[in-house]
Parts: structure tokens; sequence; C-alpha cells
């Protein structure tokens, strides 16, 4: 199914339509717009998402993508409405972290892993079999 062309006389265009401009989310940061259009697809992260759905100022849409599926989000849909898979590739975009963390975070994550009770079981049950 085929994209059908808008025809609108130039009345309307004068008063109802603005020249745009289609940037990406990092070129866009710090940017305000009358209304914002996202494209959402598979592979996006959650920063990138959330960058581009606040730049409008009256208003944003996000358009979702599973044209373009990826192996981190979405198989292309079977039986799937539309609306299931597309709602399955904006929750994977949503759980995609893309942020690296910071030093301070990665640290304190390193702790945690190590100190855990449960790094100390997996030790011992080592140390355990090869005593035996």
């Amino acid at each position: 199914m085929g994209a059908r062309p808008v025809h609108r006389d130039a009345e309307y265009v004068a008063e109802h339509v603005e020249l745009g401009y289609a940037v990406t989310a990092y070129r866009a940061q710090g940017v305000t717009i009358e209304t914002g259009h996202t494209l959402v697809e598979p592979g996006g992260t959650r920063e990138n998402f959330y960058l581009a759905m606040i730049r409008g100022r009256l208003g944003n849409t996000a358009y979702v993508s599973f044209n373009r599926p990826d192996d981190d989000h979405i198989h292309p849909p079977t039986q799937d409405t539309a609306a299931v898979a597309a709602r399955k590739v904006l929750a994977g975009v949503l759980q995609h972290v893309g942020a690296e963390l910071a030093a301070r975070q990665m640290i304190a994550a390193e702790q945690d892993t190590w100190s855990s009770v449960a790094h100390f079981a997996a030790e011992y049950e080592t140390i355990a079999a090869a005593a035996q």
C-alpha cells in the first residue's frame, strides 16, 4: 500500500503549512519548535527518543516504524497487528539504554557486583567443586 499524495489549495497552505526541516535528535538539542515529529525505529535508544520528544512547544508526535527490525528489538511481525508490532518497537527503544555510565556509576556497579552474596556463593561453589 503506497502513500497517496495530499493536495491542498494555496489558501489552506498559506494559512496552515510551514516549511520544516528534518534533523537528528542530537542536532536538535536545545532547539524548540512549534510541533515535533519523531520517527521511532528499532535500534533507537531511549535517550534519543526522549530528546526528540521534548522539542515541540505545542506538541510532539511519534511515528513508530517496524519495517526495519533488528535482533535487539523485534523480528518482522507475522500475525501481530500493526499496533502490537509498533508497541513492541517502542518498548524495545524505551528499554535500550544508549548512555554510558559515568566513572562513579561504573565503580559503584563493579563494587556491587564483587561484594554481592551471589558472587560469594558462586566463588564458594567453584572452590567446593575444585576441592572434591
